[in-house]
């Protein structure tokens, strides 16, 4: 008995081959990835508002992950703490008086009753931490922050303390990143400068040696270890021993290396001013910005002036117009080639199988 073959049109696989993988292109990659190809190009940004200031409430925006959430409190009367995810804010103050970050897991990190105590929101539950813990990896494996008067990194459960330096009062963390490495801030005697250290379970290396004499403030490190502050050198990125000063406030930095302080962004060694990046239609309703936060997808959060009003806000990569035009093309050329395709008839419908 003859068999049927399945007839595939010349240029129908090509077509649907294009489709696929333009589409995958603009829905599976990052948004950030999508728009910026070239090295130090940036993406366009689409502005969306999360809470809008009032005479007597303002917002502070604690924490951004890698899904996009944001954190941020409210103060005043009537002040409260907040996660904004998906286009909706959600009241998490019977649970904290304040958040102070969040894990890519939905992991919620902050304060509760107790400010000397921090407690994570986990899986349902709220778990009393041994210290103040404000910070917590992006995979809520780690938690850094002051136990004791010690910077101190913990698994949620037991505590590694920093090595105290000569004449050291205090120290406390202000970052931690998904290996369990901290950075924070040794507190001298009054007659010293408070020095950056970096440290983790087994060493403590304080910093202030690389980054000059006076005031030394980390202000966040990456998955690969790279460090973002103010230090006697200015703003810097510290990067194995290796600082480079900055022409911008280094206040974040993702694991692409992007650098966002306040209203420029620092991509593969370009600085951006990020006003220009934004949709026409967002350029025209944002007067100030302070964005003190990026996270490796590229959005960026913190807060602006919109509408002549304060406000928390987010920005969000969205993809360039080619790239949508190159889902679009394939669309329309399978729809074409199926178009001129002729209808074959099913086997065993209107024919025989012939022995």
């Amino acid at each position: 008995m003859s068999s049927m073959k399945p007839s595939v049109p010349r240029g129908g696989a090509l077509g649907l081959a294009s489709c696929l993988l333009a589409l995958a292109s603009v829905v599976a990659a990052p948004p950030a990835a999508a728009a910026a190809e070239a090295p130090g190009a940036a993406p366009r940004y689409r502005l969306e508002v999360l809470h809008r200031s009032t005479p007597g409430s303002t917002a502070l925006v604690t924490a951004l992950n890698n899904r996009g959430e944001v954190a941020f409190n409210t103060s005043g009367s009537g002040g409260s703490a907040f996660v904004w995810s998906r286009g909706h804010a959600t009241d998490w103050g019977d649970r904290f008086d304040q958040i102070t970050d969040l894990s890519d897991r939905g992991d919620v990190l902050g304060y509760a009753g107790r400010y000397d105590q921090s407690s994570v929101w986990r899986d349902g539950r709220m778990t009393p931490l041994p210290g103040k813990l404000e910070q917590i990896s992006p995979n809520g494996q780690w938690l850094a922050g002051m136990a004791q008067t010690r910077a101190a990194v913990s698994d949620g459960t037991r505590l590694w303390f920093s090595e105290p330096l000569s004449e050291e009062i205090q120290s406390y963390a202000t970052d931690v990143n998904d290996h369990g490495v901290a950075v924070g801030i040794s507190i001298y005697d009054r007659n010293g400068p408070d020095g950056a250290i970096l440290f983790d379970r087994d060493r403590t290396t304080p910093l202030y040696s690389f980054l000059g004499y006076g005031e030394s403030q980390p202000r966040a490190i990456n998955g690969a270890g790279q460090v973002v502050g103010y230090g006697g050198v200015g703003w810097f990125r510290y990067d194995d021993g290796a600082v480079t000063t900055l022409d911008l406030p280094a206040l974040d930095i993702n694991d692409r290396g992007w650098i966002v302080g306040r209203d420029r962004l620092l991509i593969g060694g370009v600085v951006h001013g990020i006003a220009g990046l934004l949709r026409p239609a967002d350029q025209a309703r944002v007067g100030y910005l302070g964005l003190e936060l990026v996270n490796d997808a590229g959005q960026l959060a913190g807060l602006a002036n919109v509408d002549g009003q304060g406000a928390a806000v987010l920005l969000t990569p969205v993809p360039e117009p080619r790239a949508w035009a190159l889902a679009l093309a394939g669309l329309c050329g399978l729809g074409l080639v199926l178009r001129r395709c002729p209808t074959r008839p099913q086997a065993g419908v209107g024919h025989r199988s012939q022995l």
